[in-house]
């Protein structure tokens, strides 16, 4: 009998120090290989105290946590090549926390790509430019945050009736003829220019616009935004390719095949103190990672919205079966002058399956720092309209030290945090001097509950619902 009672007191002390041992596994977020010799530091809180650890071929690590006090942890991982990751209050009982580690996306190898985008047919002297817009396609976030440097490449000069301008690379404008003010004016800019990390699959994809020239051309000369123009945008096509990598110089073409067509009827809600913008997408294969725009309408605050309005859609094409629109519904402020950077940009988002007027739009809470200094960072947030609000699930931080720089940090934690400490770590790793760093951070409302021990960016772009995004330049 005493056998029986020491060998049951036996397993139950196994079991207890199983019960606070942690197992980590760092792998690639975008290929999900395991990431071997990765660093880890396990900070208990709130004890300053740490413990540095390094992942196995099978990017796994193991931390005995029984004879720490402390029921929460932040974890940071370090590897080569990487963003370096915070996860912050893992719980102690935890006992598989997978850490998906973001690769670089600065100092990278990049491909020149040179294309040619045809298919705009007749281009006749009728008062509107024919362009398309060349990119790589973008994902979710790219969307929410606004994030422009997925949609307009480096600037080129570009003459006009003898005005000189810089236009976006990305673009290509077929020859046509348009009369300006008192004559006729050519107009050429064969072929766009992209430049996308090389050795990457990306969907290369081009949207077909027309512009009302005179109206275009005034509003660069006067240096005036282009924010007043974008409702009178005609967007006519689209069309997309495979995804594949790119390496080197290569060249392209895109045919326009796919026509747009105004069948969606847009309802706008206007939100005091705030501008809106509504847009329509393609989902390509319904996984939220290739997002193609059909079509952009903005609404200045206090601007009286038009009686009837519609979005671009597509309807009865074979070659979009599979796929699927969606709408995005955002408050943001739009900045005065084109040319002029801002300091910051905010803006919150609702993704939406239909367009339906009788559904009320919600959005989720917008903040902006307080401080950000080597020791912490500190924000506050606040409710874009209190009557439809919508709670976050997490906020994710990143922290880009210098723009010039590899190293983004990225945060993640549970959305009701309000300040997050920074810990120390190993000399060896990546200076931290925070004094040119640029910080955003995105508040994250999903489908289904996100947890902290399973995050990975690349599947947001199935189970986001809103999302609001602060960035300061």
């Amino acid at each position: 009998m005493l056998k029986i009672y020491l060998a049951l007191a036996v397993g139950v002390l196994i079991s207890t120090q199983n019960a606070f041992s942690m197992d980590i596994l760092a792998r690639d977020s975008r290929t999900g290989q395991p990431i071997k010799g990765a660093e880890i530091l396990v900070a208990p809180l709130p004890t300053p105290r740490i413990q540095v650890i390094k992942t196995d071929d099978e990017g796994r690590a193991q931390i005995d946590l029984s004879q720490e006090k402390s029921a929460l942890f932040n974890l940071t991982v370090y590897a080569e090549n990487f963003h370096i990751m915070t996860l912050v209050d893992i719980p102690k009982a935890q006992p598989l926390v997978t850490v998906n580690m973001m690769g670089h996306i600065q100092k990278v190898e990049k491909a020149e790509i040179k294309g040619l985008v045809q298919g705009f047919g007749r281009t006749p002297n009728d008062g509107w430019v024919d362009a398309a817009l060349a990119a790589s396609a973008p994902g979710l976030l790219d969307f929410v945050a606004l994030d422009t440097d997925r949609f307009i490449g480096p600037s080129v000069p570009f003459e006009v009736a003898g005005f000189e301008f810089s236009i976006p690379g990305n673009f290509d404008i077929p020859r046509q003829v348009e009369f300006y003010k008192f004559f006729n004016v050519n107009l050429e800019k064969p072929g766009f220019e992209l430049f996308p990390p090389a050795h990457v699959p990306i969907r290369l994809a081009a949207l077909h616009a027309k512009l009302p020239f005179e109206q275009t051309i005034d509003a660069f000369r006067n240096k005036t935004g282009l924010i007043n123009l974008i409702n009178k945008i005609q967007f006519q096509n689209l069309t997309y390719l495979e995804p594949q990598s790119y390496s080197g110089k290569e060249n392209v073409k895109m045919q326009l095949s796919i026509p747009l067509l105004k069948i969606h009827p847009l309802v706008p809600k206007s939100l005091a103190g705030w501008d809106k913008a509504y847009a329509s997408i393609l989902n390509v294969e319904k996984d939220g990672k290739d997002l193609l725009p059909m079509d952009l309408k903005v609404f200045p605050d206090g601007r009286r919205n038009p009686a009837t309005l519609k979005l671009n859609g597509f309807q009865n094409n074979l070659q979009l079966e599979g796929h699927e629109e969606l709408f995005i519904s955002a408050a943001t402020h739009f900045p005065d002058q084109f040319e002029t950077p801002p300091t910051s940009i905010q803006v919150t988002a609702q993704l939406h399956e239909t367009l339906d007027p009788n559904v009320p739009e919600t959005y989720v809470a917008l903040s902006q720092p307080k401080a950000l200094s080597q020791n912490g960072i500190e924000w506050d947030s606040k409710n874009v309209d209190p009557q439809n609000k919508k709670d976050a699930n997490l906020q994710v931080h990143t922290i880009v030290v210098d723009n010039q720089s590899a190293l983004q940090w990225v945060i993640v934690m549970n959305a009701d945090r309000k300040q997050f400490s920074f810990e120390n770590w190993p000399a060896h790793w990546p200076t931290r001097d925070l004094t040119s760093s640029s910080w955003s951070q995105s508040y994250l409302a999903t489908k289904e509950a996100l947890t902290l021990d399973s995050f990975n960016v690349n599947d947001l772009g199935q189970m986001v619902t809103h999302a609001s995004y602060y960035r300061n330049m």
